[in-house]
């Protein structure tokens, strides 16, 4: 069934027949959405540390993982991790690297 069809508020777990076909739709988007997510949240981060008290990407993440397969959170999870990787080296100033980008988006 294809993903447009369905409508954006239908689950896309295994009760309605998820199929590996919208995963290319899906998986983006997600992504997309997390990185965007995070990007506001580092906004709000108190100086000078730049500690968040509220992770709004977190929120993003739940909603995924209660409409899909239990089988798909880990793919899910990388995605997250990679896009919040992203989002933090973007915005971490000349001390981010890859790696450390990477490893924060694990941690978190």
């Amino acid at each position: 069934m294809d993903m447009l069809a369905r409508g954006w508020g239908a689950p896309i777990g295994p009760r309605d027949g998820f199929s590996l076909r919208d995963l290319p739709f899906v998986l983006p988007l997600f992504g997309l959405v997390y990185f965007a997510v995070a990007k506001l949240g580092m906004f709000w981060g108190l100086a000078p540390s730049n500690i968040v008290i509220l992770w709004p990407p977190n929120a993003v993440v739940a909603v995924m993982l209660l409409h899909v397969r239990p089988a798909l959170w880990p793919l899910f999870a990388a995605v997250g991790a990679l896009a919040e990787g992203l989002a933090g080296s973007t915005l971490s100033g000349p001390d981010a690297t890859p790696l450390r980008a990477l490893a924060f988006g694990l941690l978190n």
